[in-house]
Parts: C-alpha cells; structure tokens; sequence
C-alpha cells in the first residue's frame, strides 16, 4: 500500500512530454532527460547526443557521433579550401584591377601621342613646302593614272 501512494504522490500531470514519474523504472529516463536539457551544444544548431538505449547499447549513438565528427571534419576541410580559394580569387582580383589601372594609363599615353600625331601631320599639310610641292605629286599621280587618289584629293581641297 505504501508503494503505490508514493508513486500516486510522485506522478504528476504537466504538459511536458518529457514528464515522467520517479519509480525505478523511469528513474533513468528522468536522468537522461536531465542531463539533456543541461547539455549545452558547442556550436548553435548542434543537437546533443547523450541518449542511452535500453538494454545499455549505444552503438547508434556511437555511431552517429562518429558520422557528425566525419562531417565536422569534412565540412573544416571545405571552410579551408574555401578561404584559400576566396584570398585566391582575391589576389588575383587585385592583379587584375593593377593591370587595368596599368592599361587605362598605357591608352591615355597613346591618346595622347595620336593626338601630337595628328598635329604634326596637320602642321606638315599646312606647310609651305607642301603647298608648293601639290602641283608636282598630282602631275605624278595623272601620269600613273592613280584616279581614285586624285578625286579623293580633289574632294578633300574643295569641300
């Protein structure tokens, strides 16, 4: 009679799931619901793995440890080579900007030589010697029969 008012005075109705009586049988399972709700994961997401199957195996938990270090480590590879192929790409990011940078000058140079260019053959065509000589080079031209040339000349004077 005395056993069952004490588990009449230890069973106790909560909406916990988890709830359990305190006889012997179940005894561990409050332990084991204890010590679950204590752990605290090492990183967030990370689910403990303190069960005790009846019958005292925990292969299936060793197991599954053994799969979530596997996979911790694996998953610590790939978080490595992703860094070195981030700083990787990132190098090679900055050598290609410098050669940009390197290439905007090297065609501001040329622009700016084409346009000294440009001047000098301006200069020579408005020269007095170039003006002079016009009769002799469209005398050579008529006698080669370089027509195309010749109206080319001619459109460009007298525009």
């Amino acid at each position: 009679m005395n056993t069952v008012s004490e588990e009449s005075t230890h069973m106790k109705h909560t909406d916990d799931p988890l709830a359990t009586s305190k006889s012997s049988a179940d005894m561990t399972s409050e332990n084991r619901r204890a010590s679950l709700l204590e752990a605290q994961p090492a990183h967030p997401g990370d689910v403990p793995l303190n069960l005790d199957f009846p019958g005292g195996t925990s292969q299936p938990v060793d197991s599954a440890r053994a799969q979530m270090a596997a996979l911790a480590a694996e998953l610590r590879a790939h978080e490595i080579m992703l860094f070195t192929e981030r700083e990787r790409y990132r190098d090679a990011l900055e050598a290609l900007r410098c050669e940009i940078e390197g290439l905007r000058q090297e065609r501001v140079a040329m622009e700016q030589q084409q346009a000294a260019l440009r001047h000098q053959v301006a200069a020579l065509y408005s020269s007095m010697s170039w003006r002079m000589t016009m009769p002799v080079r469209m005398t050579i031209r008529l006698l080669k029969g370089d027509w195309r040339e010749i109206k080319r000349i001619m459109a460009a004077k007298f525009k």
